[in-house]
Order: structure tokens, then C-alpha cells, then sequence
């Protein structure tokens, strides 16, 4: 997908979230143009904010330890609560 196709969606969902701005759905997709964007920093913090309103959403939590996994050398995005250490140690 190219760059101005997610600056666009960006766009979109930044209007979406201040329209309906408990929607989750509009959270995790707004995450997701992140994430896919490349901006995983900018899309782990909004899948940390999620996390923090919605701890049940599995989603989330997914794509938390993915980015986390992806980043273990070194990373800034690492979590530190001892669940996701757990769980990423897992999936080694």
C-alpha cells in the first residue's frame, strides 16, 4: 500500500475517533494505518493506550507482544509488566 494511501486513512480515522471517541474499533484500526505505516512507535503507544481503557481486548494484546517480539533487541517499545515478558518468553 503506498504512503499517501495511509495518510489518508490517518486522516480518516483521526475524524472517525473525535466523532465516536470510545469506539474501539476506530482506536485499533487508527493503530493498525500505524503500524503498517512503519510508525511503530506512534502504533504501540496507541495499542498501549487501548490496552489501558479495554485490558480484555485480545487484539490489542496481540499485536502488543508482536511489536514487542519484533523489537526485542534493543527496542524502546518493550512493556514492562511481567505478563507480556512472560508471554513473549513463550513464544521464543
Amino acid at each position: 500500500m503506498e504512503h499517501q494511501n495511509f495518510v489518508q486513512a490517518i486522516l480518516y480515522l483521526k475524524t472517525a475517533l473525535l466523532m465516536e471517541p470510545k469506539e474501539i474499533k476506530w482506536k485499533l484500526l487508527f493503530a493498525n494505518a500505524h503500524r503498517r505505516q512503519g510508525n511503530l512507535q506512534m502504533a504501540f503507544q496507541t495499542y498501549e493506550d487501548i490496552h489501558e481503557e479495554f485490558p480484555e481486548n485480545i487484539e490489542c494484546e496481540n499485536q502488543i507482544l508482536i511489536i514487542s517480539y519484533n523489537n526485542l533487541n534493543g527496542s524502546s517499545y518493550h512493556r514492562s509488566d511481567m505478563k507480556t515478558k512472560d508471554l513473549i518468553l513463550l513464544l521464543l
